[in-house]
């Protein structure tokens, strides 16, 4: 990797480190960023810790598994590559010639309505976009200043052999740094399910607020949106699955957590 892949994101980066010393390492700067008084909410901690991270983050642990690509070969007709978009929800499909070891470009979904636009003429290859290409254990730091640079939003991420790993967008970059955007809220994050001994299943991501409305009690307040925000305060770090932490008279056990954040937990009183 030469030094012009050296980005905004690495200099955004050295500045955010350099103020937040005495902390050197990455685990000293989370340790600081999970501390912080300064930070308001759950989601600006979040995306800090995420920015850190995003550094030492290698590309096989965002891409899409080569047994999940939706793929169309080189020789489809357009109207097969509208069916294969809508069927996979995608706005772009990688194209291959002969098999998925062989992908040579990828077709946007702005590329479907240009062809339209021009009367249904042409054949695929006239419209296929380059792709970059990449190794799994290049930082995605590098591959994110490649693809500004080349202005190229999809890359395919080849293995030790020169087969296709896997895939990885500008979007899933993105992603790593502010983490899932959506637009509409799903039930399963933000309400509750109750279980036939009373508890409460709860999303890490549920609102402080509604959790405390849905048991009709008062919860303690501070520097923190969601459930996931009011444990990890009171434990003083991130807990693990199966962990039990008693707060306000309840108590709070961790069903699912990961080294970033809790994701789901069990509501019960405490006795």
């Amino acid at each position: 990797m030469n030094s012009e892949r050296f980005s905004w994101l690495s200099q955004w980066r050295a500045r955010l480190i350099h103020w937040l010393r005495p902390g050197k390492t990455v685990d000293e700067l989370l340790e600081i960023i999970r501390r912080a008084e300064a930070i308001q909410s759950d989601e600006q901690r979040n995306m800090l810790e995420r920015m850190i991270e995003f550094h030492e983050t290698r590309v096989r642990e965002v891409m899409v598994p080569r047994s999940e690509i939706h793929a169309i070969s080189i020789d489809a007709g357009f109207q097969e590559v509208e069916r294969k978009m809508l069927d996979a929800g995608v706005n772009r499909l990688p194209v291959m010639e002969g098999d998925i070891d062989h992908v040579i470009g990828a077709i946007h979904a702005t590329d479907l309505v240009a062809w339209h636009a021009k009367g249904e003429t042409g054949t695929l290859r006239e419209y296929v976009r380059r792709c970059l290409s990449v190794s799994e254990l290049e930082k995605v730091s590098g591959l994110l200043t490649e693809m500004k640079r080349e202005s190229v939003h999809i890359a395919v991420v080849h293995d030790e052999y020169g087969g296709t790993a896997g895939l990885v967008t500008l979007s899933d970059l993105l992603t790593e740094i502010v983490g899932e955007i959506e637009e509409t809220r799903h039930a399963s994050e933000y309400s509750f399910i109750e279980q036939d001994d009373g508890s409460l299943i709860v999303a890490g991501r549920m609102l402080v607020e509604d959790l405390a409305e849905a048991l009709d009690t008062v919860l303690p307040d501070g520097d923190y949106d969601t459930v996931a925000g009011l444990v990890t305060t009171h434990a003083g770090r991130i807990p693990h699955r199966g962990e039990c932490i008693d707060i306000a008279g309840l108590h709070f056990l961790i069903l699912e957590s990961d080294a970033r954040r809790i994701l789901k937990v069990r509501v019960s009183p405490a006795h």
